[in-house]
């Protein structure tokens, strides 16, 4: 058997005839959920921090977690944010905003 011009015309017309098809029968329930996650990767895109108050516990940082879209489970966020300095653990289940200095402007 060889290639031939109306095998490539055959194998062209039935991949666009199968897109077709999928776009036709799936399309809506394809936007709706292509919605869905397009809401949960702009969830990581709000600054989470900004959104708890200067002193807050971990249940606080659960339930702006959770109105984000997000998992409940708070630690992983918590320790990077004192890993960065964003926060410092006041006590066992108490957490605080800690003031970044400006960084001071270099002369040249």
């Amino acid at each position: 058997m060889t290639w031939t011009r109306e095998i490539a015309d055959f194998v062209e017309w039935s991949l666009f005839y199968d897109l077709w098809c999928k776009r036709h029968f799936f399309g809506v329930e394809y936007h709706k959920e292509s919605l869905k996650e397009n809401v949960k990767s702009t969830a990581m895109k709000t600054n989470l921090l900004s959104m708890l108050p200067d002193t807050f516990t971990r249940n606080d940082a659960m339930n702006v977690r959770r109105a984000r879209g997000l998992d409940d489970d708070p630690r992983e966020m918590l320790a990077t944010w004192i890993y960065r300095g964003h926060i410092a653990k006041k006590d066992k289940n108490c957490y605080v905003k800690v003031a970044k200095p400006k960084k001071a402007k270099r002369k040249r």
